[in-house]
């Protein structure tokens, strides 16, 4: 395969020519170049991609793109996870190439009954609640509210594939950047990441669903917690995104050790001394803020009821081989 910088940058001699300025002459190609080399994922989702990364961002700026990326590939994961569902009472979630994970479709409620049960403050405090949950907008048409469970879970998986795919970036921003340039890794840990706290939102909107269901619908709330195909999927895109979440703070955690005090952490942001004459640049949200507030969320006695569809490892792994065979 030939290099991305090869191919898209074929008039740079070394890596320290490379700018995260550099405007793209096709900046989908680039977008999907990047999956090709980089992600595991993302290639096949890309397979059927129909939202192109313009929708993300009008500049062709190469930074610009790489702060997209997560997203685009977030939107397309639904067009590819949709072209499975047809008129036999299933649906398949794609994780990866050697994991597509089908459950039974059965009635369900409307995810915008939870605001009877979610006390207000929390639906304005949580950044994507309203549109995923509360909102009347789309109130009949958003996969999320529609399909209840089997929605939520959708969009729980989205996220994770885009995190996961914004992350695996990361390699290509060493090997091209390394440490010549900290506002790379100023933007890469911080522009794209607010995708990763929707881990603890859509477990706590899934939460929120399974106490509606045991107060208002003890019958589906028996089906649910009794469903070990609908489990598999809430535990594994639990665990795998949790595995992403630790990623990023660990690259974090490295990047800014090699940088020392040219950059710094106060409140939800994170400032960096881009020219050695102080903190004066703005700073950029940082995911650490919300993360706190939503496992504060979750550590509290109501939230034990995801126990009741979170499998163990032992379990997670009996079930894959299950069906994979």
């Amino acid at each position: 395969m030939v290099g991305l910088t090869a191919l898209l940058f074929p008039w740079l001699a070394t890596v320290s020519g490379m700018a995260w300025d550099d405007r793209l002459s096709d900046k989908e190609k680039f977008a999907k170049q990047l999956a090709s080399e980089y992600c595991t994922s993302a290639p096949t989702i890309l397979t059927k991609a129909n939202v192109k990364i313009h929708t993300f961002t009008k500049s062709n700026k190469m930074g610009d793109v790489i702060d997209a990326f997560g997203d685009y590939v977030h939107e397309n994961y639904h067009t590819y996870n949709w072209s499975f569902i047809g008129y036999d009472n299933t649906r398949r979630y794609y994780i990866d190439d050697a994991t597509i994970l089908t459950v039974e479709t059965y009635k369900v409620f409307n995810s915008h009954k939870l605001n009877s049960i979610v006390p207000n403050k929390l639906e304005e405090e949580i950044f994507r609640y309203d549109t995923y949950v509360g909102s009347r907008e789309d109130l009949n048409l958003l996969d999320s509210k529609v399909n209840g469970i089997f929605g939520l879970l959708e969009e729980f998986a989205a996220y994770y594939q885009g995190s996961k795919a914004s992350l695996e970036l990361y390699p290509f921003l060493h090997k091209n950047f390394g440490y010549s340039n900290k506002v790379v890794w100023h933007e890469y840990f911080t522009r794209p990441t607010s995708s990763l706290y929707a881990l603890y939102e859509f477990q706590l909107f899934i939460s929120w669903y399974l106490q509606y269901a045991q107060k208002y619908d003890r019958q589906l709330y028996s089906r649910i917690i009794h469903d070990d195909r609908l489990k598999l999927v809430y535990s594994v895109i639990s665990n795998r995104f949790e595995n992403e979440v630790e990623k990023y703070f660990l690259m974090r955690e490295a990047v800014l050790a090699h940088y020392g005090n040219t950059f710094k952490i106060k409140d939800e942001y994170l400032y960096i001394d881009a020219d050695g004459n102080g903190f004066h640049e703005k700073g950029y949200g940082i995911p650490d803020k919300s993360m706190n507030f939503l496992k504060g969320l979750l550590a509290q006695p109501e939230h034990t009821i995801l126990k009741n569809i979170r499998l163990s490892d032992y379990e997670i792994s009996r079930m894959l081989l299950i069906a994979k065979n």
